[in-house]
Formats: C-alpha cells, structure tokens, sequence
C-alpha cells in the first residue's frame, strides 16, 4: 500500500494522520477513504495531517487533483470542512492548494500547527 491512515473519531469531527508517499494517486485513494470514514461515522469535519508523507505533489498535480478528483468525491460527500496540518517548508503550496480548493467550492483550509488546525475545526 503507499499509504497508511490512523483514524480517530473526536467528538464532533475525525482526526486523520496520514503516512507514506504523497503523489496524486494516494492522496486521492485516501481522500476516498476518509470521505467513507466521515459517512459511517456521520462527522462533517475533518483534521488531516499529513506531515509524515514523503515527497511532493507538483502545482499542476494538486490543481488536477481538486479540480477533477476532488470534484468527483463531492458528490459522496456531505464534509463542511477539512483542516490540512503540515509541515512549514510546504506552506506555499498549501496555500495554492488551498486557494484553489475554495475555487472549486471546499471549505479547506491549511495549518502548520495541530492546535490551529483544531482551533479553526471546531469553531
């Protein structure tokens, strides 16, 4: 598997970690998966760390991926909002990714910080 997700239900939302390679193809397999988990579960919102992934995910990777992956899952979904932890060194491409995720109608918002990223989730 390139991936491998710790899930735990909080009391109104998931907390998601998330370890392995990062391309395009793990982050949408998971993205299924944690879409499923919310459903059987019945949680709106959603933490998911990513920092423990290897690798990066190019501009054009991460925009195909909301616009068409993202897209698609929308549809199964019933999320309100999504908070993405990771580290600092990729903060310039969590704001594209987030950006563009508004753009395409998620509430996503990205984090460098745990405490911020459930600060903002439980709000």
């Amino acid at each position: 598997m390139l991936y491998n997700l710790q899930i735990e239900k909080e009391s109104n939302f998931l907390s998601v970690k998330i370890s392995g390679i990062r391309n395009s193809k793990t982050v949408s397999k998971a993205a299924k998966e944690i879409i499923e988990t919310c459903k059987i579960n019945k949680c709106l919102k959603v933490i998911i760390d990513v920092r423990e992934l290897e690798g990066r995910m190019s501009v054009f990777e991460s925009y195909m991926l909301v616009s068409r992956e993202f897209t698609r899952l929308k549809q199964f979904s019933s999320l309100e909002k999504a908070a993405i932890v990771d580290n600092k060194e990729n903060k310039e491409r969590l704001k594209f990714f987030e950006q563009t995720a508004k753009t395409f109608g998620f509430n996503i918002r990205t984090f460098s910080e745990p405490d911020e990223a459930r600060e903002w989730i439980i709000s």
